[in-house]
């Protein structure tokens, strides 16, 4: 959180609501992009579906985020870095309605602003790429879905 109010109280009620820092302004760039890497750096979630060696599978998708690769039925996916990120980032959520602000916050640690469309993009792609099966569905007014197949 980034915020101009630095009381203790208004701190208190920020990182109770749920942030992970509370930062008030101003800031230089240099500790605040610092707090950023240092947030980013934390451990994800353990994955609701996952096996022995920290892979993904969903019906025939086999996600391997040590080898950073996609496979499906029995074919490697072609993904960019920040498809297969956004990829993980929803497969490790699965069966969770992910807002695009948690998006925003997971992958770039900044907040969506409504105007960004670089995540729709994304996620149209990641759809074209994974064919007819359906892992990612949109939940409208509220974000995406990836459903556990």
């Amino acid at each position: 959180m980034l915020t101009a109010r630095d009381d203790d109280i208004d701190q208190v009620m920020g990182l109770d609501g749920g942030a992970d820092d509370y930062i008030t302004k101003p800031v230089s760039p240099r500790v605040l992009m610092a707090r950023l890497k240092a947030l980013l750096r934390r451990d994800t979630p353990a994955p609701a579906t996952s096996d022995e060696i920290g892979e993904l599978r969903f019906g025939e998708l086999l996600i391997k985020p040590a080898a950073r690769s996609v496979v499906l039925a029995n074919a490697d996916v072609e993904l960019t870095t920040a498809e297969f990120d956004l990829l993980l980032f929803l497969a490790e959520r699965a069966g969770s309605v992910v807002t695009r602000d948690d998006i925003m916050q997971g992958l770039r640690g900044l907040e969506f602003d409504g105007l960004d469309r670089a995540i729709d993009a994304r996620i149209s792609r990641l759809r074209r790429k994974l064919g007819a099966v359906e892992y990612i569905k949109t939940v409208r007014a509220q974000g995406y879905l990836f459903a556990k197949n």
